[in-house]
């Protein structure tokens, strides 16, 4: 699948990638945008227009979370169990509103959102300064280019890492007061 690593790689001309991260009081959010040579093409279905592949694991050596988001339909495939449900994993799951994603044609290429819920992290918030493992490789017609430089997909030895910034003891507050607020709600 030609993935590409180091510093060396470069995206093919017209097929760069920027990738953003954020979290809030709900949630992790991980916005995407990809050019695309033939932007009205793909958009319109007439080219294929690649794909995401990522992961993220809530620290190192956690089970970790998959997903493929395809272009130009935006599918999700997040259906790549790392681990059983038990006290410290909980399946991403659209339909509990623990996974979001949306794409969109713009301007610029395709935008693409993805967010998790705290609600899948609540016994392992993080800290100001945490890092946890983080890797997406976009695929494209060319082939692949990763974030962290992986040489293989499902390879955590190789990812890089999603460092958390400007978390507060207010802002972990917040996280933690609508956790609460969720389950206390669940068990009435």
């Amino acid at each position: 699948r030609k993935t590409e690593a180091g510093s060396e790689s470069r995206e093919p001309a017209g097929w760069e990638t920027d990738v953003w991260a954020a979290c809030d009081s709900e949630g992790i959010w991980l916005f995407f945008l990809s050019r695309h040579p033939q932007l009205s093409d793909v958009a319109n279905g007439l080219l294929p227009g690649g794909s995401y592949e990522g992961y993220l694991a809530a620290g190192a050596g956690q089970p970790y979370y998959f997903f493929l988001i395809e272009f130009p339909s935006g599918h999700l495939n997040a259906q790549f169990p790392t681990s059983y449900r038990h006290k410290s994993f909980r399946p991403a799951s659209m339909e509990r509103g623990t996974l979001r994603t949306e794409t969109r044609p713009c301007r610029e290429g395709m935008a693409t959102l993805l967010f998790y819920s705290w609600d899948l992290f609540y016994d392992r918030l993080p800290v100001e300064g945490t890092e946890w493992p983080f890797e997406t490789i976009r695929w494209t017609r060319e082939g692949g280019v990763t974030f962290g430089g992986s040489r293989s997909v499902h390879n955590p030895s190789s990812w890089g890492a999603l460092v958390f910034e400007g978390l507060t003891d207010d802002a972990r507050r917040a996280i933690q007061q609508r956790l609460i607020k969720k389950a206390s709600d669940r068990y009435r």
